[in-house]
């Protein structure tokens, strides 16, 4: 399969296993990328989103100047832990779609302005090619006809809900180009009913369900491993393709460690 077509995912694994994808399918031009890249992409320019490692350079420098206040955050800017919350917070402001600039000074609003200072400080000491998102949104609006070329038709998987900073730029896309949101076994937002975005969902799964009694947690790992081995021997499936799993797996680890070794589990030619 040839031809301009880009995934938007918002987790590592999901990048993985839609690039596994593309791989396997041979699907020569697809693009897997997160809604802030493909954004960047469209803006045009060589600019990228502000990533969450530079950021944090970045407030770790600006937080170390004593000479740049912060107001009440002032008080707070040696602690341990506060680079990564105040990335945390500047990263969930811009995601939501707030403009700390565009705060008022009065009293209510006085955290607001101790951010849009610290972000303001933020924005000075980060690379020239690095834009807010809602920068990126705005900008990637502006170039709209170039969405077949850059983009071609958009495909949502591993997403239950968008940003608020993205759903007017992709309600936007979906009239330049199709767009198709997978959402699996989760309902659509409600802010898709007045788009054009085309919704697919996943057939519902019926998984066979089996119980067995075990006495205590040796035996539950190696009845687990009993169950894996008699799907190897049988051909069903291979190791790769089983998932045993627990809440908290602490009191099974060492067990199947050492039941598995004993087991000596392969997958059958």
């Amino acid at each position: 399969m040839t031809g301009r077509h880009t995934y938007l995912v918002n987790s590592g694994l999901v990048r993985k296993s839609a690039v596994l994808e593309a791989a396997r399918g041979q699907a020569h031009g697809r693009q897997v990328l997160s809604p802030a890249q493909a954004a960047a992409r469209l803006a045009g320019g060589f600019l990228q989103a502000i990533d969450r490692e530079t950021l944090k350079d970045v407030l770790h420098e600006v937080l170390r100047e004593e000479a740049i206040d912060i107001g009440e955050l002032n008080t707070i800017r040696d602690l341990p832990g506060m680079v990564r919350a105040a990335a945390s917070t500047l990263q969930s402001v811009w995601f939501a779609g707030i403009d700390l600039s565009a705060s008022d000074s009065d009293e209510n609003n006085q955290r607001q302005a101790d951010l849009a200072r610290l972000e303001a400080a933020v924005f000075e000491r980060l690379p020239a090619s690095m834009r807010r998102p809602q920068e990126l949104a705005h900008l990637a609006m502006g170039r709209l006809a170039f969405a077949p070329a850059v983009l071609g038709p958009i495909t949502l998987i591993g997403i239950p809900d968008l940003d608020p900073v993205w759903r007017s730029l992709l309600a936007e896309l979906a009239k330049a180009v199709p767009v198709t949101w997978r959402l699996g076994q989760f309902s659509p937002p409600q802010w898709l009913a007045d788009t054009k975005i085309e919704v697919a969902h996943d057939a519902p799964l019926a998984p066979e369900i089996s119980r067995v009694a075990c006495a205590n947690p040796r035996h539950e790992a190696l009845e687990a491993i009993r169950w894996a081995r008699e799907l190897i021997a049988n051909g069903e499936a291979c190791p790769e393709e089983i998932a045993i799993a627990a809440p908290a797996t602490e009191e099974w680890d060492a067990h199947l460690a050492t039941i598995a070794a004993a087991a000596n589990l392969t997958c059958p030619p």
